[in-house]
């Protein structure tokens, strides 16, 4: 177990670990706005509305058909091959037979900026009062290997002490084995960790099956639910469940 100190007489949470994208992090502007501008500079026209639709199918779609558990890939050659397939198939029925490697290549690069990327606002303030507090802070996401400058480039990387991202594991969740990887990194009991994602598949239920207490945090997107989980609109609602 953890010694956390002084604050051991207030909560038994120990650790308080984070998903990434969605509770975090979001893309500013949205992948369809992004998307849409930078293939008109390739020469591909389409709207934000039918970049953003197009996006997502393809990213569900690829997801499913990959022949690899592990999505992100463990390195920059294999995250390039599954974005490459999911670009590819976002803009197969806008293209008319255009090369879209370049454009690959610009939006793989695009997205690996931090400025392509913003903090939600009630973020910075969370992750401070939380460290004064005296909990161990941790990351636990599936991403490849542009999320650590990301993190950095946007100023919230000192304030974790362990980093837990697919690429970096091996594992992506679903996985409880990625769970199950964390808690034996942490050499904590599931009953000391409190996690905050925004995925019911990914993030709600494999931690659950494990004991592991975990907030859904609805960022004003849909949040795919089929039973009932804590759920909180804003993480200033995590020192209320906390408490």
């Amino acid at each position: 177990m953890i010694d956390t100190g002084p604050m051991n007489h207030k909560t038994r949470y120990q650790t308080v670990l984070f998903d990434v994208g969605g509770t975090l992090i979001f893309p500013d502007p949205s992948v369809g706005h992004i998307y849409a501008k930078e293939a008109e500079s390739f020469g591909i026209q389409l709207s934000v509305q039918e970049a953003q639709g197009s996006f997502f199918k393809a990213w569900a779609k690829v997801k499913n058909d990959w022949a690899s558990r592990l999505h992100y890939g463990r390195n920059d050659g294999e995250s390039r091959m599954f974005w490459k397939a999911i670009v590819y198939e976002t803009f197969a029925p806008y293209s008319n037979g255009l090369d879209m490697d370049p454009l690959f290549q610009h939006l793989y690069t695009h997205f690996g900026r931090p400025n392509t990327w913003s903090l939600y606002s009630d973020v910075l303030k969370t992750l401070s009062q939380l460290k004064s507090m005296g909990y161990t802070l941790g990351i636990l996401s599936n991403w490849d290997n542009r999320l650590p400058p990301i993190l950095e480039g946007l100023g919230i990387s000192d304030y974790f002490d362990h980093s837990f991202i697919s690429f970096a594991v091996g594992i992506e969740k679903p996985d409880i084995a990625i769970f199950k990887h964390v808690l034996n990194r942490l050499s904590s009991s599931h009953e000391s960790v409190l996690y905050i994602g925004n995925d019911y598949q990914d993030d709600y239920i494999p931690a659950q099956s494990l004991g592991i207490n975990t907030l859904l945090i609805d960022r004003g997107d849909p949040v795919e639910s089929e039973g009932p989980a804590s759920s909180i609109s804003s993480l200033d609602g995590v020192f209320q469940y906390l408490a």
